[in-house]
């Protein structure tokens, strides 16, 4: 990873993200983190025999401010597609919050409603350059909360 602001905030959600798993799963082994930033997935583990894949997001916001959450279809599918051709059992989109709270979904049968496009920053470009995305929405009741 070259990008110094992509590589701290990928830093910040990863150490968001172990801290989690180790205070909610105690069968959670081989956890290992992507090494290349335009990864499909974040984190990869170990659930007792379950293979979990993770996207996680650092959000400069609060878990309550808004009633539904971005995510990247065409990752999304991504993600999905590793789940069809057998390599991984359960994803998660893993969300953590200014205050210190921590949302996920498990999206790995997750069907978007609708999606659409939307300006966003290109994170790993380190400019906030913006490019249009195919997004859909997640919603906050469908989402666990770990405080």
């Amino acid at each position: 990873m070259e990008n110094n602001k992509f590589n701290q905030s990928e830093q910040i959600g990863r150490d968001k993200f172990t801290k989690w798993i180790n205070n909610n799963c105690n069968v959670c082994t081989k956890i290992t983190y992507a090494d290349n930033e335009y990864s499909s997935w974040d984190v990869a583990y170990l659930s007792g025999e379950t293979r979990v894949i993770v996207e996680i997001k650092d959000r400069k916001v609060n878990h309550d401010e808004y009633y539904t959450f971005l995510g990247e279809n065409v990752k999304l599918k991504k993600l999905q597609k590793l789940k069809e051709e057998d390599k991984v059992d359960k994803i998660i989109y893993f969300n953590s919050f200014s205050d210190d709270i921590i949302r996920t979904w498990d999206i790995t049968e997750y069907t978007p409603f609708i999606t659409y496009k939307k300006a966003l920053p290109k994170t790993t470009d380190g400019n906030n350059t913006k490019v249009l995305k195919d997004v859909y929405d997640l919603y906050s009741e469908d989402s666990i909360i770990y405080k």
